[in-house]
């Protein structure tokens, strides 16, 4: 009987600990906001224009910002992650454009692209993305540069 005890321990124990391991591992791997991230939602929160566009990059693994810049900052947003999340028209249409913007090597179709689409930000996980000299030279200041996040206002 004490055996039967001491096997329902240590399995007890071997499952929480195993638990809480991929517990820790599942959090790691679908966590889309780190404190670089949130510093610089709460900036687009406090200093972001109503209206304005956010074109965004995603996070490394093909996560959007999207629905925190949207519901966190309350900026309307286009992301450029991989096309295949998208099925609406519409939703597509600004996939197009956030790819367009992020990987132009024209500062002025960047600039046209931004003007036509009401585009006031761009926000880029450094992880995705670098920050190329197209942006500035499009009128894309960098506001807010952190180890894995950039945010650049058009002047």
């Amino acid at each position: 009987r004490s055996a039967l005890v001491a096997l329902c321990l240590v399995l007890a124990f071997t499952l929480i600990v195993v638990g809480d391991q991929r517990m820790k591992a599942g959090l790691d791997y679908f966590r889309a906001v780190d404190s670089d991230t949130v510093e610089a939602l709460n900036w687009l929160a406090k200093y972001g224009k109503p209206g304005t566009i956010v074109v965004e990059s995603g996070n490394s693994r093909g996560i959007q910002y999207l629905w925190w810049i949207e519901g966190y900052a309350k900026l309307p947003s286009y992301s450029a992650v991989d096309p295949r999340w998208f099925n609406f028209r519409e939703e597509k249409r600004q996939n197009s454009v956030a790819q367009a913007v992020l990987s132009s090597k024209s500062s002025a179709e960047i600039s046209r692209l931004a003007e036509e689409n009401h585009i006031g930000y761009i926000f880029l996980d450094k992880r995705v993305k670098t920050l190329s000299p197209q942006f500035q030279e499009a009128g894309f200041a960098p506001y807010f540069p952190k180890r894995f996040a950039h945010m650049l206002a058009s002047s």
